[in-house]
């Protein structure tokens, strides 16, 4: 889970990893909002295109560049 600096207590992005032996699901969460629950051997991969997503959206393309690096 991740806050904005400008305001500690309200989660920007989130995720539920499944535990040992749990179904491999695992529910997202943007702006706060359940926004996808993902399943399968590609949770991983599908979060970090959710993430992504979200920096090049709200913060530009550079910024998501120096996220993926």
């Amino acid at each position: 889970m991740s806050t904005a600096p400008a305001s500690p207590s309200t989660p920007i992005y989130g995720i539920s990893l499944p535990g040992t032996f749990e179904e491999p699901k695992a529910p997202v969460y943007v702006d706060g909002k359940l926004y996808t629950t993902l399943r399968g051997d590609t949770i991983v991969a599908e979060f970090k295109e959710i993430l992504d997503r979200y920096v090049e959206s709200h913060y530009g393309k550079r910024s998501a560049e120096l996220v993926g690096a």
